[in-house]
């Protein structure tokens, strides 16, 4: 439906190296549908959820799209430790060194989530987590809203760090944005009245133009 997109920078660029960014913010904006009528945000949250790990933990992977990523990432990676450690490591280092490598990579993946219900402004989002900070460049925050029967919006913050250029006040902002930045901005969502089609729910232009300009909001985290 919409994305706008930030890009935060250091104001001292390296000559020797010089790449100045620390990361993206995208802001995603859709409608959405499920398999049936939305009577409540907890239903919401329930079909959210087994949706989210029917289509990451899919047994088959087609080409071309994500569905079964976690699967198949977790088949390759048990083949390399069971390669690596063995299926019954010998000895408590090998056992925990496997552990911990196949922790790591099922947090690189797409583990289950969890949604949970947050009341912002005048609505109450299912709100759920993807990714970690420690083990993935990419995070998002997504809150999702019933509309009208099986259609729902959803608004993604997406964020994208550079690893290497990433500062530790830059990832600490991301880690807590949902406190402020993110609450302030769908503190400015306003739907438009029911109408026939939950297709022409319309975003109010003073959401789109406050989230166009953000400077206001980000500029914590550009200095």
């Amino acid at each position: 439906m919409a994305t706008i997109y930030f890009s935060f920078q250091n104001r001292i660029i390296n000559p020797l190296l010089p790449i100045n960014k620390q990361g993206s913010l995208y802001i995603r904006l859709r409608i959405k549908s499920s398999d049936k009528y939305i009577t409540s945000v907890n239903q919401l949250s329930s079909f959210i959820e087994k949706e989210y790990v029917d289509f990451y933990h899919a047994v088959e992977s087609p080409d071309g799209s994500r569905k079964g990523d976690h699967t198949e990432l977790m088949n390759d990676a048990i083949a390399y430790a069971n390669h690596r450690w063995g299926m019954d490591p010998i000895n408590e280092e090998k056992k925990r060194a496997k552990e911990e490598f196949l922790i790591g990579e099922f947090l690189r993946g797409y583990p289950p989530i969890k949604c949970q219900d947050i009341k912002i402004g005048e609505n109450t989002f299912s709100k759920y987590v993807e990714g970690n900070l420690e083990y993935k460049k990419d995070y998002r925050r997504v809150y999702n809203l019933p509309i009208k029967n099986e259609f729902y919006f959803s608004i993604e913050f997406l964020y994208e760090i550079e690893p290497m250029f990433a500062q530790k006040k830059f990832l600490d902002w991301v880690r807590h944005a949902d406190e402020i930045f993110e609450k302030n901005v769908l503190e400015l969502l306003a739907l438009s009245p029911l109408i026939d089609s939950p297709r022409f729910q319309i975003i109010s232009a003073t959401f789109m133009d406050r989230c166009r300009r953000g400077s206001q909001l980000l500029k914590v985290v550009r200095s």
